[in-house]
């Protein structure tokens, strides 16, 4: 069933383009809808258009308010100033910040940031769709969006969802372990107890420890939370003092681009990153828990280990050369077989 006559304009100085938007409303003060149906424009000086969208008539189901807002694409939702919003089921918040015309659910708040997204994959292999950040970007178009000094990085997969550098992965209905991930040497295999080697070098590996009195904890695969997953791009582009916080330049410079005008009388300061140097920012970041070299290891919560003997429910177990056996230290929570038992880890 079609509409005719459906659009509402309010306000003054607001125009609906009526050759090719229907069922949309405009108010506030020098709103345009010139695309698409049932987008709702309020505020000043905001326009709702699909310029830079893969169909024409892609504007549909908007809505925007603010002030100087540019959206098009489907389903997005837009407040603040400045932004320029396109793709699909996009929420975005703050002042200037900059969605793309092909992925969609890209959530973002803050200032001055543009949406992390892998323009080598297609839609469905790009996993940063349905992701939130946090002023994830540099302002001005950078060739590299997305690294930005505070974001939510991207969704790993279904059930994974990493919270910046502490990722959460999921719950069990067995509990919960809390885990940091290590570098350690070559072969180390789940369920193991570990330790640090010798230190010959500035960091120390793990590797199988010999007894419970050495034991840092315990590799494994699904801990409930992950600390030290280095899930930031950035991380390793963005210069840090020795305590590992940014160092960041202040820019008070109005005439410097790191200032984002959004209206005529209002002037909002920029903050930047200083980036390192020599830093081949073409090469793909990998995480820590995606890297060979790195370990999972728990350190507390319920966690299963290899074992060298059977041991009683109730009583305790020690280590002996990375496998639980009868002992005194850890208690024994459940035995899964003749090899693996489920100990909790303190």
């Amino acid at each position: 069933m079609s509409c005719t006559n459906s659009n509402t304009v309010l306000g003054c100085q607001n125009f609906i383009d009526e050759t090719t938007v229907t069922a949309s409303v405009a108010e506030g003060k020098n709103n345009k809808i010139l695309s698409g149906i049932a987008n709702h424009i309020e505020g000043q000086g905001n326009v709702i258009n699909s310029d830079n969208n893969p169909t024409s008539d892609a504007s549909e189901n908007n809505h925007v308010e603010g002030l100087d807002n540019t959206v098009g694409g489907y389903q997005n939702s837009v407040n603040g100033a400045n932004h320029t919003v396109n793709g699909f089921q996009s929420s975005v918040v703050g002042v200037g910040n900059f969605t793309t015309n092909n992925r969609a659910g890209q959530n973002i708040s803050g200032f001055g940031g543009h949406f992390l997204y892998d323009a080598s994959k297609t839609f469905g292999e790009d996993i940063n769709n349905y992701s939130n950040q946090l002023a994830g970007g540099i302002v001005g178009g950078s060739e590299y969006p997305g690294e930005g000094i505070s974001m939510v990085d991207k969704t790993l997969a279904n059930g994974i969802y990493p919270i910046g550098q502490h990722q959460a992965y999921r719950n069990t209905s067995d509990g919960l372990s809390y885990s940091v991930m290590l570098k350690g040497k070559e072969g180390l295999k789940e369920g193991t107890f570990v330790t640090f080697g010798d230190c010959k070098h500035k960091e120390r590996l793990i590797e199988r420890a010999c007894d419970e009195k050495e034991v840092v904890g315990v590799i494994t695969k699904s801990s409930g939370f992950i600390a030290n997953a280095g899930q930031f791009p950035a991380s390793g582009r963005i210069k840090y003092d020795v305590f590992g916080n940014p160092i960041i330049k202040i820019n008070t410079d109005k005439s410097e681009d790191h200032y984002h005008p959004v209206h005529e009388n209002i002037i909002f300061p920029g903050h930047q990153t200083v980036l390192k140097d020599g830093v081949d920012r073409k090469v793909p970041f990998v995480p820590y828990t995606e890297r060979e070299e790195y370990y999972q290891v728990a350190l507390s919560g319920l966690v299963v280990v290899r074992a060298k003997d059977v041991c009683e429910i109730g009583k305790k177990c020690d280590v002996e050369n990375g496998f639980a056996t009868h002992g005194r230290k850890y208690w024994v929570v459940k035995i899964l077989d003749n090899k693996h038992i489920m100990i909790l880890l303190q």
